[in-house]
């Protein structure tokens, strides 16, 4: 178990409206570190800086970005809904983009991206009683209800903000 570094943001246009739904918020619960895998959709030489950067400027490169976000709530019912909720939002609204911000110091990001994103999972899955017990050890917390929300998104043509 570990807590969120880092705050992940996903933003679409929902209804003709842009809307922003939250991910991942600093300080949250995860049963693990979040998963990066960098791909290049053409192979070159190292000719500026990584092959990877170097794609990603021109719109070849993609960042698969995954992690799983642990929620208490009083009943299971609120719980299940709340996990409902996010998996019906990000499965309809599949492409959007990101903001990632991480490296805080006073409540005040250090590093912030935006990508372009598409959603490539969201689901909710139930808790293990490892996960449980592990929650219960390092944070005391015995709320009524758990539930685990996993997500995974592809992301392209990154910019500092």
């Amino acid at each position: 178990m570990q807590t969120a570094l880092f705050t992940f943001d996903f933003v679409t246009l929902l209804g003709g409206q842009e809307t922003t739904i939250p991910c991942c918020s600093l300080g949250d619960i995860m049963p693990g570190p979040e998963t990066n895998d960098w791909q290049t959709s053409i192979q070159t030489d190292d000719i500026i800086a990584s092959p990877w950067q170097h794609h990603q400027g021109r719109g070849n490169a993609t960042k698969t970005f995954g992690f799983t976000v642990l929620r208490s709530y009083p009943t299971r019912a609120q719980a299940e809904l709340y996990a409902h909720d996010r998996e019906h939002l990000l499965n309809t609204s599949q492409t959007g983009h990101a903001l990632y911000r991480y490296g805080w110091h006073e409540g005040i990001p250090i590093s912030s991206e935006r990508w372009q994103a598409t959603v490539q999972r969201c689901r909710a899955l139930p808790i293990s009683s490892d996960q449980y017990a592990g929650i219960r050890r390092r944070y005391g917390q015995t709320c009524g209800a758990w539930i685990a929300v996993e997500y995974a998104f592809l992301l392209t043509h990154r910019t500092i903000i």
